[in-house]
C-alpha cells in the first residue's frame, strides 16, 4: 500500500515515523501497524498518533529518524527493520502512488 509518515507523541518525546495503508473504507483508512484514522488524519483508536501528510520534507525526516525531546537534546532514531523496508519502498518521484516494481524477463 501506500507509504505514509506519521507524528507519535509519546511520555514528552515526538518522533516521526513511516506506516503503510492497507485498507481503506468510508472516509476512513487503516495503517498496518497504528490502525484507523478519519480523512483528516486524527486516530479513531485514541492514540497520540497523527497522519500526515506526504511531502518529501516530512518523508526524509521519518526516513532519518527524527525526534524531539522537550527535556533534553536528543540524537535521530534508529529505524527498525521494518521502517527501513518501506523506507525502501518509498515511490520519491511521486509520493501520491506506491512504488511499482517492475520484474525483467
Amino acid at each position: 500500500g501506500l507509504i505514509v509518515p506519521l507524528l507519535l507523541n509519546r511520555a514528552n518525546q515526538t518522533r516521526v515515523a513511516i506506516d503503510s495503508i492497507d485498507q481503506v473504507s468510508d472516509n476512513k483508512l487503516h495503517c498496518n501497524e497504528h490502525g484507523w484514522f478519519d480523512d483528516q488524519g486524527q486516530p479513531l483508536e485514541g492514540q497520540s498518533v497523527v497522519l500526515l501528510k506526504p511531502t518529501k520534507a516530512t518523508m526524509a525526516a521519518a526516513c532519518c529518524g527524527h525526534q524531539w525531546s522537550f527535556a533534553k537534546r536528543t540524537t535521530p532514531r534508529t529505524l527498525s527493520l521494518r521502517e527501513m523496508l518501506l523506507a525502501g519502498n518509498i515511490n520519491w518521484r511521486n509520493l501520491k502512488r506506491p512504488h511499482v516494481r517492475v520484474k525483467k524477463i
